[in-house]
């Protein structure tokens, strides 16, 4: 999400992630996060889109702005989301993966450093397991018939 400082935020995820040895692979998007060449190396990669549902379930943790899309594609990797929220759903989302005990706190976009980040990221093998448990029940799930189910089971003709 393009709102504050795009080349601080990438600053900090790189640094966080650095300080942790993590390999970061850094998606710009719409321009949310910028990265310098001062800080590129062999352990970041730097792309301007990535197939989420590909990309995910090889990350341990996935840095992101909780909207729904990316939330449910997390969720369904198995991998834990770290939410900076912008706008719209994204802090009900962040919220609601802590509450359930899948996800750090989130994190508001103004909070965003390597210090923020950085504890986040210590904090994701805490939600691990509970979010690979997740995704083997979505797998397990039948949306589309359960979807049915609940229509069907609910809806009433209207009288004529």
């Amino acid at each position: 999400m393009a709102a504050g400082n795009a080349a601080a935020r990438g600053r900090a995820i790189i640094e966080a992630a650095r300080a942790r040895s993590i390999r970061t692979l850094i998606v710009t998007g719409w321009g949310g996060i910028e990265v310098t060449d001062d800080l590129l190396g062999a352990d970041i990669f730097v792309t301007d889109s990535a197939p989420h549902a590909q990309v995910m379930p090889q990350a341990t943790a996935a840095i992101h702005h909780g909207g729904a899309g990316t939330v449910h594609t997390a969720a369904r990797a198995g991998t834990t989301s770290i939410v900076v929220p912008f706008i719209a759903d994204q802090p009900f989302w962040g919220k609601h993966l802590h509450r359930a005990g899948l996800a750090p706190k989130p994190i508001p976009y103004r909070r965003v450093s390597a210090n923020t980040i950085g504890t986040a990221l210590d904090a994701v093998p805490v939600y691990a397991s509970a979010n690979r448990a997740l995704a083997e029940r979505m797998a397990d799930e039948n949306g589309i018939t359960v979807a049915l189910e609940v229509v069907e089971s609910t809806w009433r003709p209207r009288a004529q």
